[in-house]
């Protein structure tokens, strides 16, 4: 007599390799997704950066005035978790978190909160203000203790992996990740 069918052994056979083969794909999800979360919140630094150059370019006003040192990117290590875009009302080109230099308003346009366990790892200096001043626009890096420097790459890093990204600025305006 022929038979035609499959016995249990194959059956159990088949289930067992179709698990093996799926437990496998999922090993490298977790390691995966989080490269992924860390090279988006690495172009969305990028591109928020270029959207604030962009802002000093267009002259675009802040509370009805002109920012009389164009506009901003502000990091700190103390704070790894953000970095914030500020209106450089006072012309000193450096983020100033207290008093009110903007027709009655703080320099602070946004507070860009980075998701996902991504944080800022490594800055060139503890704390950096790159600001882009119209009509070029010409970009000033500084430092604590104002100290303008031609060059800062900032590195991120996200919680659990050794993975991080760096982003690098320059005086010229030149913006990039690696």
């Amino acid at each position: 007599m022929n038979n035609k069918g499959i016995t249990l052994p194959e059956l159990l056979i088949v289930i067992a390799i179709i698990t093996i083969l799926t437990s496998a794909s999922f090993v490298g999800y977790g390691r995966r997704q989080k490269e992924v979360l860390l090279q988006k919140e690495t172009n969305l630094l990028v591109a928020k950066a270029e959207q604030v150059r962009e802002m000093a370019i267009s002259a675009k006003h802040f509370y009805g005035d002109l920012p009389q040192g164009g506009y901003g990117v502000y990091f700190n290590l103390s704070q790894p978790e953000f970095f914030i875009v500020f209106a450089d009302c006072d012309g000193d080109n450096l983020f100033d978190s207290t008093g009110t230099p903007c027709s009655g308003h703080s320099e602070l346009v946004e507070r860009v909160d980075l998701e996902g366990g991504v944080y800022i790892k490594n800055l060139c200096a503890p704390s950096v203000s790159i600001t882009f001043v119209p009509p070029s626009p010409n970009v000033f890096i500084r430092t604590p203790g104002e100290v303008l420097i031609d060059e800062c790459v900032l590195t991120l890093g996200i919680q659990g992996s050794t993975k991080e990204k760096k982003i690098h600025f320059n005086s010229a305006g030149l913006i990039y990740a690696e």
